[in-house]
C-alpha cells in the first residue's frame, strides 16, 4: 500500500476532510465516510421551538414548531420538511416522544441557532458512530432563548477509515 499525506484544515467538516482522504485512495486502499449526528432534548413542555439549522452558508432553514407535553413530532416534521435545503433528517429517538435526532449523511458541520426569544430551552448532543455521546468535554451543551449572547450549537461530523488491507492513519 502506498503512502500518502492529506492536510485537512483544523475547521473543515467531516465531508471535506472525507473527500480529501477518498481523492487519495487510489494510493492508499483508505476509504472514508462521514456523518453528522446529533440529539435534541430537554424541550419545554407546550412551547413554540423556532431556530435555524445550517450546514454551509447557503444551506440554511428556518424551522419552527410547537412541543407538545410530551411528543416533539411535529418539531420532528418542521425539521423534515427543511431537508431539501438542509440535508438534515430528523426522528425521533427509539422508544423516545422527546428525543429527536439529527443526521446529516455525509458529514456536513450542522449549526443549531437560536432566533426567538419566547424562554425556551433545549439540549443539543454531538454523537458518535455508533450513537454514543462524544468523549469529549463538549459533547452536549443547552440552548437558550434568554442567553445574553447568541446562543449557537455547532456539531461536526465524524470519519471512519476504512481499507480492503492493513493500514495506519
Amino acid at each position: 500500500i502506498g503512502a500518502n499525506t492529506v492536510t485537512i484544515a483544523t475547521d473543515a467538516s467531516a465531508k471535506t476532510a472525507a473527500s480529501a482522504i477518498n481523492g487519495q485512495t487510489v494510493n492508499t486502499w483508505v476509504t472514508a465516510r462521514a456523518e453528522t449526528t446529533l440529539e435534541l432534548s430537554s424541550f419545554d413542555d407546550d412551547t413554540n421551538y423556532k431556530f435555524e439549522i445550517r450546514t454551509s452558508s447557503t444551506q440554511v432553514a428556518t424551522v419552527s414548531a410547537t412541543t407538545g407535553s410530551s411528543d416533539v413530532s411535529e418539531l420532528v416534521t418542521a425539521i423534515n420538511d427543511a431537508q431539501g435545503t438542509t440535508g438534515v433528517t430528523a426522528s425521533l429517538v427509539d422508544g423516545s416522544t422527546t428525543v429527536i435526532q439529527l443526521k446529516d449523511h455525509d458529514g456536513d458541520t450542522v449549526t443549531i441557532s437560536r432566533l426567538e426569544d419566547n424562554g425556551s430551552d433545549m439540549t443539543v448532543t454531538a454523537k458518535d458512530f455508533d450513537n454514543t455521546a462524544y468523549a469529549s468535554a463538549q459533547q452536549s451543551t443547552g440552548l437558550s432563548s434568554t442567553a445574553t449572547s447568541n446562543d449557537i450549537a455547532e456539531v461536526r461530523g465524524r470519519i471512519i477509515l476504512e481499507s480492503e488491507k492493513n493500514f495506519s492513519a
